[in-house]
This record gives structure tokens, C-alpha cells and sequence, in this order.
């Protein structure tokens, strides 16, 4: 009994060894596993951590970003203040080949960053041996560019106002100068010029890229955009929708109530050379008006936006309007504009983040030419219609002068054109203008009449 007690004592010692064996073992993983969950935590706890860090610093990083943009944007429009609030800029037509007509001897130079041009007029040939002498005219403008200019020359200087167009800031460009000196060329390009891709193209379809490609970098930024579009013509003082629906060649006509006071009396008859135009408003009945907004800016209301969303709807839009527009052949001028086209876009661009908005209006205006009546030879519809190009540039001249010389009264509403480019002659937004001249010396009367518009223009500052 002695030696079975002694046996099973032994046993149960051995199990019970074995067992504190095994939860020593046990124990010891417990510790290990213990452990390993530690190391996790604190590992897991230190990922956390540095998840914490860069969610900081990227917004950090945002934030300075987009302080960043604020100070590109404000930097960028502040040296488009300190360039004026009007821009000038002159372009010289070369003589076409085949002309027999001699050429003015236009001289130009770069001064403190202006472009300064001088016009030496040849000496009357009836004048004595005494008097004969030649004149010289010397004008400043912010850039000459000469007959070997190229398109890509004057859209690089107007760019940046581009840009500001995109950046929130009302900004107008518009071509002017005699029947015959460039100014369609300068602004669309030649009649046969691809809108999209080729290298003649004007002011506005390069324009429309550098929109789009400024859409698309600003996507990295987290802006959106939204772009609404207008054209329109006004012809003997009356403004036809030039994306109106309906047939292609006829244009809805938008009276101005709100301006246009003094009548260029032209004559009921004239019709667009394409087909007769109709008059209607809204209700059929016509009426639609120029008025100011609440904003205080004048907008054409009835006028037909479209919405685009890419600049092969954009140029097509364009290349629409550019053949609905009304052109004539005359002496001068073998596709003679017969009416100032207006291209508005309508821009609204937004920053959920930041919860900015920026809203502006980007116009481009391809203006009809001044006309000599005693070149042109021009009669009927012509005669009409060159008479309501003169009356019109000769108000815009009016307009111009009077805000040069800082007059109390301000023709705004002589007529159409100058009321609708109150807001770009008066107000805060930023504008520039294309002069064209020709070269030829039979032209020369009408080439220093263009300069000395300019020249007034220089002087008109923002409010």
C-alpha cells in the first residue's frame, strides 16, 4: 500500500511538474504575445500619428497654396493696374503685293519700354522750293508693331489681360482703325484660316485656347468653371443676335431703349446683304433694350448665351457668327465689314474649399472701319451704311475725348457702341486696343487720324 501511495505521489508530483511546465510555457507566450500587441499598438499608434502629421500638413499645404494663388493673382493684376487702365497698341498693315502706291516711311523704337512711332509725311509735290519740307508726327503708344509683325506678337502682349478675364476682372480688347487697315485680320485671323489650329489665327481664337488651357490647369487647384457665350453686330444702330436659333441667316434685332439717344437716321430699306433681317423681342413684337444691371453694368437684354463646355464649340460658335455677320466688297475693302461685331463670354469659376467665386466678362470687339467716301465711291446700301460707321466711330471719338479731358458730361448714350463700352472706357475693369494702320501713302490722312485717337485713348484712366 506504501509503495502504491509512494508510486501515485510520484505521479502526481510529475503531472503536476509537467503542468506548471506548460503554463510556464504558456505564460511566456502569453508575455510574447503580450508584447508583440504592444510593439502593434504603439506602431499602429505612430502610423496614426504621422496620418495626423500629414492630414496637417497637407492642409497646411493647401492653405499655402492657395494663399499662394491669392498672391499670384493679386500680384499679377496689380502690374496690370500699374500698365493702365487703358492699353494701347499699334499695328502697322504692309503694303499688299501688286499695289503701285508708295509707302509711308513709319519709324519706330523702344523708349523707357514704350514704343514710340514717328511718321515722316512726304512734302506736298506742288509746294514751293521754300516750304518744301517734310512733316514728322511722333506718337507713344505701349507697343508698336510693325509691318513683320506676326499674330502671335499681339496676342502675347494682350494675354495677361486674358488671364485677368479669368481671375474675376471685367476685360475688353477691340480693333480699330480705317476700312482696309487689318482689323479682322488682327482680330479673327484670314477668312480661310483654321480657327483651331492655325498660325494666322487672330486675337479671339487664341483666346478661347488660353481660356480652356487656363481651365484645365486650374483643375490641379480643385476650380471649376462655367462658360456662357454672345455675339452680336450692330449695323446702321441696330444690334442683331448673331446666335439667335431659328434660320441661319436671319438675326434677331435688339432695340436699345436704354441708350442710343441720337438717331444716325439710316435709312429704313437697308438690309442685310445676306437676306432681310426680322425684329422681334421676346413676345415677337420687338422692344428688347440695353439697360444697366444692379451691378451697374450695361447688358443687352434678349441676347441670345450659350452655354460651352470646349473650345471646339467655342470656335465653332465663332466661326458661325463671323458668316452671319454682314460684310460687303467695296473699293476699299474687298470683304469690308459693314457692322462692329461684339464677342462677349460670360465666366463664372468657383473654389468649394476656399469658398471662393470669381464672375467676369471677357469682351472682344471687332469694330467696322472709318470709310473716305471719295475712295470708296460707295452708293445704296454702302452709302447707308458707311455714313452709320462714321457717325458711330466719330461718337466713340466724342466719348474718348471727353473722358480724356475729364469732362462732367460723358456721351455714353450718343450711341449704341459707346454705351456698350461704358464699362470698359469708364469703369474697373481693364481694357486694351489694337490701332491698325495702313502703310500705303494714299492712305496717310486716315492713318494719322487713327493715331490721334489712340493717342486721346492713352489718356482715359479708371475711376
Amino acid at each position: 500500500l506504501k509503495k502504491a501511495l509512494e508510486k501515485n505521489l510520484e505521479e502526481t508530483q510529475r503531472k503536476d511538474e509537467e503542468n506548471a511546465q506548460t503554463m510556464k510555457m504558456q505564460q511566456a507566450a502569453l508575455e510574447e504575445a503580450t508584447k508583440k500587441m504592444q510593439m502593434q499598438q504603439a506602431a499602429l499608434e505612430e502610423a496614426l500619428k504621422k496620418v495626423q502629421e500629414s492630414q496637417e500638413n497637407f492642409q497646411t499645404s493647401e492653405k499655402l497654396r492657395r494663399a499662394e494663388e491669392d498672391r499670384r493673382r493679386a500680384l499679377h493684376n496689380r502690374v496690370q493696374d500699374l500698365l493702365g487702365h487703358v492699353r494701347v497698341y499699334c499695328r502697322i498693315r504692309p503694303i499688299g503685293s501688286g499695289s503701285d502706291d508708295r509707302e509711308v516711311d513709319f519709324r519706330s523704337r523702344l523708349e523707357d519700354g514704350l514704343g514710340v512711332l514717328e511718321v515722316i509725311q512726304a512734302a506736298a509735290a506742288n509746294a514751293s522750293s521754300r516750304t518744301r519740307r517734310r512733316k514728322r508726327h511722333t506718337f507713344t503708344f505701349d507697343r508698336i508693331f510693325g509691318t513683320d509683325s506676326v499674330q502671335s506678337d499681339i496676342f502675347e502682349h494682350v494675354r495677361p489681360l486674358i488671364t485677368s478675364s479669368m481671375d474675376g476682372f471685367d476685360v475688353t480688347l477691340f480693333a480699330y482703325g480705317q476700312t482696309g487697315s487689318g482689323k479682322t485680320f488682327t482680330m479673327f485671323g484670314p477668312p480661310e484660316c483654321n480657327l483651331k489650329t492655325g498660325g494666322l489665327r487672330g486675337v479671339i481664337p487664341r483666346a478661347i485656347d488660353h481660356i480652356f488651357s487656363t481651365i484645365e490647369e486650374s483643375k490641379q487647384k480643385k476650380w471649376t468653371y462655367v462658360l456662357s457665350a454672345s455675339i452680336m453686330e450692330i449695323y446702321n444702330e441696330n444690334i442683331f443676335d448673331l446666335l439667335s436659333s431659328g434660320d441661319s441667316a436671319a438675326k434677331k434685332k435688339l432695340s436699345v431703349n436704354g441708350g442710343g439717344r441720337r438717331s444716325l437716321k439710316s435709312p429704313r430699306s437697308i438690309k442685310s446683304p445676306r437676306s432681310p433681317r426680322s425684329s422681334h423681342g421676346k413676345d415677337g413684337s420687338g422692344g428688347l433694350e440695353i439697360k444697366k444691371n444692379k451691378e451697374g453694368k450695361v447688358e443687352v437684354i434678349g441676347l441670345t448665351k450659350v452655354p460651352v463646355e470646349s473650345p471646339a464649340r467655342l470656335h465653332e460658335l465663332t466661326r458661325s457668327a463671323a458668316e452671319r455677320a454682314t460684310r460687303a466688297s467695296t473699293q476699299m475693302n474687298a470683304r469690308s465689314s459693314r457692322s462692329h461685331t461684339i464677342f462677349q463670354l460670360y465666366i463664372e469659376g468657383k473654389q468649394d474649399e476656399a469658398k471662393k467665386t470669381v464672375q467676369s466678362k471677357l469682351t472682344l470687339v471687332d469694330l467696322a472701319g472709318s470709310e473716305r467716301l471719295s475712295k470708296t465711291n460707295a452708293d445704296g446700301d454702302r452709302l447707308a451704311e458707311a455714313k452709320s460707321i462714321n457717325t458711330s466711330l466719330s461718337l466713340l471719338g466724342n466719348t474718348v475725348r471727353a473722358l480724356a479731358e475729364k469732362s462732367k458730361h460723358v456721351p455714353y448714350r450718343d450711341s449704341k457702341l459707346t454705351y456698350l463700352l461704358h464699362q470698359a472706357l469708364s469703369g474697373t475693369g481693364k481694357t486694351a486696343v489694337v490701332v491698325n494702320i495702313a502703310s500705303q501713302e494714299s492712305n496717310l490722312g486716315e492713318s494719322l487720324c487713327t493715331l490721334r485717337f489712340a493717342d486721346k485713348l492713352k489718356l482715359v484712366t479708371s475711376k
